[in-house]
């Protein structure tokens, strides 16, 4: 306890202890999240804990909905075509974010909100960038009008020719506004 005397040499005590020890507790709390490593940080409450998937670009943490910044996958009900075959894009989407962080702790940083009063986010799963793994991994596109974060991702899924990018695929903004078919 004498170590935080020294490391709070400006610290004035007043006549009451009771406001003493409430100044004291708050400078501690202080110099030790200094030291904290980042994975230890307080974060945002609400923002972090373990996610439930509600689609490809949308997750629930603690009853609060984030929608995932600059990307956008298929919608639940979506199909692509790989071969002329028919396949389900959309669930696979929700599913390989829910595989992803199916009981492991998701940390999302708040970019704003959208028309809807979602917050808009940057999530994370430790050190991964999960807006960016689902782009990279053909989950999801990139929604340049939004923030050009995963353009690049997404140019590197489309050349190796992965999930989506495997065959034909209408973006999931012209299939919410009723395209069924692939077009050209």
């Amino acid at each position: 306890m004498a170590g935080l005397f020294f490391a709070l040499p400006d610290l004035k005590l007043p006549k009451n202890f009771d406001e003493a020890f409430q100044g004291l507790k708050g400078r501690a709390a202080q110099e030790l999240q200094k030291h904290l490593p980042d994975t230890l940080q307080p974060q945002a409450p609400g923002l972090q804990g373990i996610a439930t998937v509600i689609d490809g670009d949308t997750i629930d943490i603690h009853k609060q909905r984030i929608r995932l910044h600059a990307i956008d996958a298929p919608e639940s009900a979506q199909r692509c075509w790989k071969g002329g075959v028919e396949w389900r894009c959309g669930q696979a989407a929700a599913l390989a974010l829910q595989n992803r962080t199916e009981r492991r702790t998701v940390r999302c940083e708040e970019t704003g909100r959208d028309r809807y009063g979602r917050i808009v986010g940057r999530c994370f799963q430790g050190d991964l960038n999960l807006n960016a793994w689902l782009v990279e991994e053909g989950h999801a596109v990139a929604a340049p009008q939004y923030g050009r974060d995963y353009v690049a991702h997404e140019a590197r899924a489309k050349a190796a020719r992965r999930g989506i990018w495997a065959g034909e695929f209408i973006l999931p903004a012209d299939w919410r506004k009723g395209v069924r078919e692939p077009q050209g």
